[in-house]
């Protein structure tokens, strides 16, 4: 890695640092809320087509929020 990368990633797992585990409960309790609707709306009687887009919009929201901050992806370096 030349020094600029080495920079951008030493930034990044700083502003990392800076977060600490109150940001993962906050999100950790987000995903819970959005699992709670979406087994909320497996009772409901909706037309199929409405409740399913609905649940794959909330996955579609849960899986970006799992990728950024469970896997820190949200804090990588672009090095293209």
């Amino acid at each position: 890695m030349d020094t600029t990368q080495i920079a951008l990633a030493e930034r990044a797992a700083e502003e990392q640092r800076h977060h600490g585990k109150a940001l993962f409960f906050w999100v950790w309790g987000a995903l819970l809320a959005m699992t709670a609707v979406e087994v909320y709306l497996t009772y409901q009687r909706m037309q199929p087509v409405k409740m399913l887009t609905i649940l794959m919009g909330l996955s579609l929201i849960k899986a970006a929020l799992i990728i950024g901050y469970f896997m820190h992806l949200k804090y990588e370096v672009n090095r293209a």
